[in-house]
């Protein structure tokens, strides 16, 4: 193994600029601040250049630079060796990589592998400083941005023989992959590990990735995983206290153990079916609605399913398992609650995202309407003053027999159990 130690910040550029016979002599005119005494070069046997993807390292007694040749039988012109090296990079010594050019940051530990940056320690003397780096194993690419003293841990596994894998560990700034998912960091130790299963690994922090979002906050305890495709998140774990936003809904999971969102693969605890459009819910969940609190799933036992086109809801829970209330839907003017007792409506004046037309439980055999803010059951209608129904009522009373003075409640009253035949009873 041969070990090269340079003084002066290493240069590597995929097309370094032209020099005349002065200019490329190692001196103050390519490091600036050095007398000509200090940058003189020592015996010719002192001076070694190799190039890394068409890049050139010179060794002169100014560096302050380790480069350790991994590779024993090295040659000039071997774009495939392996080099070690630390040093910190400036606007006037920029690292050029294929996938970018990037200064302004200290590296330690730094190895390249094949061209590419395959493990580094690093710390950033900018804001919106910009990373590039590609994958060993793949043609995956990622675009890591750090502000002003933010660091940075990068390490890579190749698959040959094992599970290639991109470990990243960074505290502020952002990381990219492919140009489309997004790791932002918060917490005490953010990591995020990409295996070669388009599977990922994270901790302390957000994934976006176009309309999808997932958490896993800092003060949970265990890693989330996910897999993608090129349409979006196809795989979620939600660790209990976290979310996953697709679209307009977020789902957060409010039971003790990680529940699944997947798309289309009805042995998850929620499921979005998208030609259906479809979502189930199998476990203890709240659901909502541009952050409006719509459905929430008190028992692991519950099978929901919510038909966003049909704007229907349905529940069936044959066999409660964890106590007397199933169900809270907050839909337009109206509360509803589902126990092992009954269904009770509570309307009120703040105005819910009028999602849903027709509640079903199967395990009561109860359907209930909801429309124009009004709930309907059998005989029994129930709205509040100032609503569409209301209104309605007001001005059809004399005309038809729409509503009576007795069908309007008052705010935040409870109505009863509508769920035995139309006879109400009181919590």
């Amino acid at each position: 193994m041969i070990i090269l130690i340079l003084i002066f910040p290493i240069v590597l550029a995929e097309n370094l600029p032209e020099f005349d016979d002065d200019e490329s002599e190692v001196g103050q005119d390519i490091i600036p601040g050095f007398d000509d005494d200090e940058s003189e070069v020592g015996q010719d046997d002192d001076t070694v250049a190799i190039e890394i993807t068409e890049g050139e390292v010179e060794q002169n007694d100014l560096a302050q630079v380790n480069i350790e040749m991994v590779d024993d039988e090295i040659t000039t012109g071997d774009s495939t060796a392996d080099v070690t090296f630390e040093g910190t990079t400036s606007p006037g010594y920029t690292w050029n990589t294929p996938l970018g050019s990037f200064s302004d940051f200290q590296l330690t530990d730094a190895l390249f592998s094949l061209g590419a940056l395959s493990q580094a320690s690093l710390t950033s003397f900018e804001d919106d400083n910009n990373l590039f780096f590609g994958s060993l194993f793949d043609d995956s690419t990622f675009q890591m941005i750090l502000n002003d003293q933010d660091e940075a841990l990068i390490t890579q596994r190749n698959s040959m023989g094992d599970m290639g894998r991109v470990y990243v560990e960074m505290a502020g700034g952002n990381l990219t992959q492919d140009g489309a998912v997004l790791f932002v960091p918060n917490g005490d130790h953010p990591t995020y590990t990409y295996h070669d299963n388009t599977g990922v690994e994270f901790g302390d922090g957000t994934v976006y990735y176009y309309s999808e979002s997932i958490t896993n906050t800092d003060d949970t305890d265990s890693n989330s995983m996910l897999n993608f495709d090129e349409n979006g998140f196809t795989r979620v774990e939600i660790q209990p206290n976290n979310n996953y936003t697709y679209n307009h809904y977020t789902f957060r999971n409010t039971g003790r153990d990680s529940i699944y969102g997947c798309k289309d693969d009805a042995s998850c605890e929620i499921n979005i079916d998208i030609s259906d459009n479809e979502i189930d819910i199998q476990d203890k969940a709240q659901l909502y609605y541009d952050n409006e609190l719509i459905i929430e799933s008190y028992d692991s036992g519950n099978k929901i399913e919510y038909n966003e086109e049909l704007s229907t809801l349905t529940l069936n829970n044959p066999n409660p398992n964890n106590g007397d209330t199933l169900i809270l839907i907050n839909n337009d003017h109206h509360t509803i609650t589902e126990t092992i007792y009954g269904i009770y409506d509570q309307p009120t004046s703040y105005s819910y995202p009028s999602l849903i037309t027709q509640y079903t439980s199967e395990t009561k055999a109860t359907t209930i309407n909801l429309l124009y803010g009004s709930l309907s059951y059998g005989n029994y209608l129930s709205f509040i003053p100032n609503t569409v129904s209301f209104e309605r009522c007001e001005q059809e009373r004399e005309e038809e027999p729409y509503c009576s003075a007795e069908d309007v409640s008052q705010d935040n009253q409870v109505t009863g159990n509508v769920a035995k035949g139309g006879l109400f009873s009181w919590f």
